[in-house]
């Protein structure tokens, strides 16, 4: 993720209304806060991040089911 971040370093990235991070890194408290600084952006987590991946998988399943 920072090698992204150095890359983009002369083409700034904006994110005014924040950004959405999931997975079980997102429950790192020091990864995100580090984040919020190189994005200079809040970053929203929801409870459980570690299960959104499975959750959207299982949402398109069912609607690839249709």
């Amino acid at each position: 993720m920072f090698k992204i971040l150095a890359r983009t370093e002369n083409r700034p990235l904006s994110f005014p209304d924040g950004v959405m991070m999931t997975g079980g890194v997102a429950n790192n408290k020091g990864v995100v806060t580090e984040l919020e600084k190189q994005l200079n952006t809040k970053i929203f987590i929801s409870d459980k991040p570690e299960f959104c991946g499975a959750i959207g998988a299982g949402l398109f399943a069912i609607d690839s089911d249709r």
